[in-house]
């Protein structure tokens, strides 16, 4: 993806433009937004997001932005002169599952049609399940996950709550944006 990028202009995110928004994100968690903000304020290493566990790398250009020509952008995506003409969200998701096949919708979609109940969360079943899952995790490579992660693996418990109660009996570890695998966050020098 990168390589279409060639032409762009590349802006880095500075770390202190996220001191007015980290509040947000403790309890907005949008993990594409965590990874950008934890990138810029140092973080690296791999995280683990979403319910598929896909492993994410945090290196030093991921706090870059390339800032490109719409003609260049156009060229690059064919999905992009499609949407310029619609006026309606359906239009939209008609036209992308003609360029691509599906789209993310209808993964959405059928997430939010299996009822899925929030597990009670209690704090010492948490607290004991997570140590062999932050070793299971370590062994595959992960050095950090999204809360929302960590909710989903741990049996699809509320976000808030549970980064509450990390936050109360876990403080060294849960004080960042990500939760760190390991004992030791790692962070750039």
């Amino acid at each position: 993806m990168v390589e279409r990028c060639a032409d762009a202009t590349v802006l880095s995110v500075d770390a202190a433009l996220w001191e007015p928004y980290l509040a947000v994100l403790q309890w907005h968690p949008s993990e594409a937004t965590t990874l950008l903000a934890s990138a810029s304020l140092g973080t690296r290493g791999t995280v683990e997001i979403r319910d598929a566990g896909i492993p994410v790398p945090l290196t030093a250009r991921s706090p870059s932005v390339h800032e490109l020509d719409m003609s260049a952008v156009c060229h690059a995506n064919p999905l992009v002169p499609a949407l310029a003409q619609t006026e309606s969200l359906s239009e939209a998701e008609r036209l992308a599952v003609g360029v691509l096949g599906s789209t993310e919708l209808d993964v959405e979609r059928v997430k939010a049609s299996q009822r899925r109940e929030r597990r009670p969360l209690s704090g010492d079943d948490i607290l004991g399940t997570l140590p062999r899952w932050d070793e299971a995790a370590r062994e595959r490579g992960i050095d950090y996950v999204t809360y929302r992660r960590l909710a989903e693996a741990l049996g699809n418990v509320d976000v808030p709550t549970l980064r509450a109660l990390l936050r109360a009996r876990r403080p060294d570890r849960a004080a960042g944006l990500l939760w760190p695998t390991g004992t030791k966050p790692l962070r750039a020098d």
